[in-house]
């Protein structure tokens, strides 16, 4: 999926692709109309934000349509509630000529984007999870929980969702708990901001199938290929046998950027050391755009969500300093005993 998705520079400015990937017998893709489709999105880097190289992630449901477009296709989109997006996007589930074309919102005005497309025979697993994800949607504008960009993210908050319904995509791990805590007292005392510092951390020690919206992609769409081997690697959950034993054929599917005004995009990164090697690597050059914050009607705060924001000292953040005063202290006293005798 890595190399699909990375070729051609990311494939910005080249035709429209699909390329099939797999079907189940010969010629079964060429049945497709009609037949019910679960999908995941992936939006490349956008070249005129240095915070937004990841990219971004979605689910997509729909039905296959005879002429091969695929415009009507529910795309379930996750963005920050918090926030005013300077493209204008509000989170909620959305026709897919909307989610990539949209004048104010739309995807491939900023960038290119990817699909893996699978065709169902039996279109329950992605009801499934269309039902699922609206009232994860649901729960999101009742502020149930928030979005936090690396631990309720566009990629954590669909990868749970189907991992809820049983689909187990195997997880590819942290960046480690070392490189977070130096990555936390570096960023506290150059920036000296302990929230950007706690934010660092948070992404640094967040399992990247959640974080990382490429990481999530290539993840389970590789789990749906390994899904119609025929004999899988590992025991299936009910929701897994229903979806293996529906995959009529998986597409791959490449969308360049639309031309317009906007910088040119690119792949998205797929891991903390590739986004440092395309950032610029002094933090006064990045390219940002400052967002507003918007105003959540009281209506929509009943609860405290379950997610607040973190404190600005992680635990084992903390545990190092109390560990270090407790140090400093014990050597005061020795040489202060020492003194005094």
């Amino acid at each position: 999926m890595q190399t699909l998705v990375q070729a051609d520079d990311g494939g910005v400015e080249l035709p429209h692709q699909s390329r099939l990937l797999w079907e189940r017998e010969p010629g079964a893709a060429l049945e497709s109309a009609g037949k019910a489709v679960f999908g995941l999105m992936l939006n490349g880097a956008q070249g005129d934000d240095d915070e937004a190289l990841a990219g971004h992630f979605a689910g997509v449901t729909g039905q296959f349509n005879a002429d091969g477009s695929y415009h009507d296709w529910l795309v379930t989109n996750f963005y920050n509630l918090d926030t005013v997006s300077e493209k204008a996007i509000i989170a909620a589930v959305t026709p897919m000529d909307n989610y990539l074309a949209d004048l104010n919102a739309g995807q491939n005005y900023y960038r290119p984007s990817y699909m893996v497309v699978a065709t169902l025979k039996d279109g329950l697993p992605a009801a499934e999870f269309q039902q699922s994800i609206n009232q994860v949607m649901n729960h999101f504008y009742r502020h149930n929980f928030i979005y936090n960009h690396a631990d309720a993210n566009c990629a954590g908050i669909t990868i749970d969702t189907l991992r809820a319904l049983g689909w187990k995509v195997p997880h590819r791990g942290i960046n480690g708990y070392i490189m977070a805590i130096g990555a936390y007292f570096y960023t506290a005392l150059t920036e000296a901001d302990l929230d950007a510092a706690r934010q660092i951390y948070d992404y640094l020690t967040t399992e990247t199938t959640r974080l990382l919206p490429a990481v999530a992609f290539d993840a389970i769409g590789e789990d749906l290929l390994r899904l119609t081997a025929t004999e899988s690697p590992r025991s299936l959950t009910a929701y897994e046998q229903r979806l293996a034993e529906s995959i009529e054929a998986i597409w791959f599917v490449r969308i360049p950027q639309i031309p317009s005004s906007r910088v040119l995009g690119g792949a998205p990164i797929y891991s903390f050391s590739e986004y440092l090697e395309t950032a610029p690597a002094d933090r006064d050059d990045w390219v940002t755009i400052e967002l507003a914050e918007r105003d959540i009607p009281v209506a929509l705060k009943q609860t405290e969500p379950v997610n607040p924001p973190p404190h600005p000292i992680p635990w084992p953040v903390m545990l190092i300093l109390l560990s270090l005063f407790s140090l400093v202290v014990t050597i005061l006293k020795f040489f202060i005993k020492k003194r005094i005798s």
